[in-house]
């Protein structure tokens, strides 16, 4: 009840922060269309604020805006406007003409350099940066990266750590030039920002980097009876194209469909009669949560999967509308606020059983029946983690992390830019709620095995490794 109260005082406020933009500075006229569209768009920015903490908030970055001098500054003021929210899908997009030639990989709570030009640091975990501990600079970085707890922030803030733009927020807001990193093996590299550059991988991450190069990828085993199937993105053709003519076009032709893949893998399973498909989401940033319910499609019972009770309200504005042009219009019309439409489970198979829709799965002959396991960590996020809940209520096994996204969430990103600054935005549309999610909010392995980066450089993946051996055990 709470949820839909603040919502319902939500409805008859939607001015109250309405004022004059003439002799505004562009910048501030920047930050107020960023508020327009938030408090239009957002289901609820009152989720983790009051009112009166919001009004505070948003009065207190204006006067901000009203100093900017840049779009480097501004973009680092609407990144910690929208963090206050704590919704990891309401961010900015960061995106910088050069950047710091490295790779950074977020393992177990640490930040392991995988990828750099100097082969003798790569591998180990970063310690400090420019002489400032990880922790302070986690802590300080972490104010401007909108997330729902800490751990989805430290992740986050993992793809951020190249950026020059970014990293300035540690050096009194100066863009850096030049930056070093410190391992934990006593080494201090420097790096220079550049825009173009090549970066040495780990021996140990190699393996890691060229499965992710695939959204989606599988490899058969005949002799552990097992298919690894490696489910990196959940993005594909008809995630790119919504509608079902235009599958075809050339312009989407090199970009697989996922049905067609599941079918083909599948269908190599009963092949070779495999018994037992490892499902990998560690790597599985999200997407559209339709791929994982393809999955779902092959492997689960259609009458327990219908029993889900995950409910997906969404706000329906006029960016919504705008933005969504494959949503049935019926739905909508005369809609307008976040409870008055609600997308359920009820129907969770009717686009793949569609010969209309771009998401039909033609062959659905191919219902696999072994054993399936899923492993999962904190690099498992958005539609990857919601699949990894959806395995767990149905009761197939998950090995590895407790994933940080949150299970009740905010999502489904709308997409906008600034007029002036042309700076890139995103809000979340919808609120993904489960009434059975656990206390914490959180999914959690069947067996919880830490997948630390210095057991991958000895050449261990215990995550794996567990399933295989419990695999070995039931085929004795």
């Amino acid at each position: 009840m709470k949820f839909k109260i603040v919502l319902i005082i939500f409805i008859f406020i939607p001015n109250i922060f309405a004022q004059s933009k003439e002799k505004l500075s562009p910048y501030v006229k920047d930050f107020l269309y960023v508020c327009e569209k938030l408090e239009s768009v957002h289901p609820n920015i009152y989720e983790n604020m009051s009112i009166a903490e919001y009004a505070q908030w948003r009065t207190a970055c204006k006067k901000e805006a009203e100093l900017v001098k840049n779009n480097m500054e501004m973009q680092l003021l609407i990144a910690k406007f929208l963090a206050k929210f704590k919704d990891s899908h309401t961010q900015v997009s960061f995106g910088d003409n050069r950047h710091f030639p490295l790779w950074i990989h977020f393992f177990n709570g640490k930040y392991y350099l995988v990828g750099t030009e100097d082969i003798d640091s790569i591998g180990y975990a970063i310690v400090s940066i420019n002489n400032i501990p990880i922790e302070q600079v986690v802590e300080k970085l972490g104010q401007y990266i909108s997330a729902e707890n800490d751990d989805c922030r430290k992740f986050y803030l993992n793809t951020r750590l190249h950026s020059p733009n970014f990293l300035s927020i540690i050096n009194n807001g100066i863009i850096p030039d030049s930056i070093s990193f410190t391992m934990d093996n006593g080494k201090t590299i420097h790096l220079k920002a550049t825009k173009k550059s090549s970066v040495s991988l780990d021996s140990a991450y190699i393996d890691i980097y060229t499965r992710n190069r695939d959204n989606f990828s599988y490899q058969i085993d005949t002799a552990k009876n097992t298919c690894f199937f490696y489910f990196n993105s959940m993005i594909d053709r008809a995630f790119m194209c919504k509608k079902r003519k235009l599958l075809s076009h050339k312009k989407y032709a090199n970009i697989p469909l996922f049905s067609e893949f599941l079918s083909n893998m599948f269908q190599d399973i009963k092949k070779h009669n495999i018994q037992n498909l490892i499902v990998d989401l560690r790597y599985n940033y999200g997407g559209d949560s339709r791929l994982g319910d393809q999955l779902l499609y092959f492997i689960a019972n259609k009458d327990e999967v219908s029993k889900l009770t995950m409910s997906v309200p969404a706000r329906i504005s006029k960016d919504y509308k705008k933005q969504r042009d494959d949503i049935k219009k019926d739905i909508i019309e005369g809609n307008t606020f976040f409870e008055e439409w609600e997308e359920t489970n009820d129907f969770w198979y009717e686009d793949f059983e569609n010969p209309q829709s771009a998401w039909y799965i033609k062959d659905t002959s191919l219902h696999f029946y072994g054993n399936t396991y899923f492993l999962t960590s904190q690099s498992t996020y958005s539609a990857g983690s919601d699949l990894a809940w959806f395995a767990a209520c149905l009761g197939f096994p998950l090995y590895g992390e407790v994933t940080a996204q949150t299970i009740n969430t905010f999502g489904d990103i709308l997409e906008f830019s600034t007029p002036y600054s042309k700076i890139y935005f995103y809000i979340s549309c919808k609120y993904f709620y489960d009434k059975n999610a656990t206390p914490d909010n959180r999914v959690h392995p069947t067996i919880e095995i830490p997948y630390d980066y210095k057991d991958i450089r000895c050449g261990q993946d215990k995550p794996m490794e567990k399933v295989l051996e419990i695999i070995k055990n039931n085929n004795k």
